[in-house]
């Protein structure tokens, strides 16, 4: 009767453990939480240099100087770990306006 008590209390006892351990279908669960925290080491934004000219070539040659001058003071405040990128060109043509006049014709009467 002695044992039969002891291996009773042992069941009750480790009755939970079999319950988690019949109860878990093979799977790990886990929860947490984390942070993460870092110095950055990198930026990058967008620049565009625009200007107009009276022909393709003058805008072009005016874009050029100017964007010579942007890259040079980029570089001078970047030092040697700078990168600086010219991703994009591009010409596009700007068309005036036509101011156009309502034309009227002398309308007659059908008769």
């Amino acid at each position: 009767m002695r044992h039969f008590r002891m291996f009773g209390l042992l069941l009750w006892l480790a009755a939970p453990a079999i319950g988690q351990i019949a109860s878990s279908n093979g799977t790990i669960q886990s929860t947490g939480t984390a942070i993460v925290s870092a110095t950055p080491d990198q930026a990058q934004f967008t620049v565009s240099v625009v200007t107009d000219g009276t022909t393709a070539q003058q805008a072009g040659t005016q874009n050029a100087t100017q964007t010579a001058a942007l890259i040079a003071a980029l570089q001078a405040a970047l030092g040697s770990n700078g990168n600086v990128q010219t991703i994009g060109y591009s010409i596009s043509p700007r068309y005036k306006a036509l101011r156009r006049s309502l034309v009227t014709w002398p309308l007659t009467p059908c008769r």
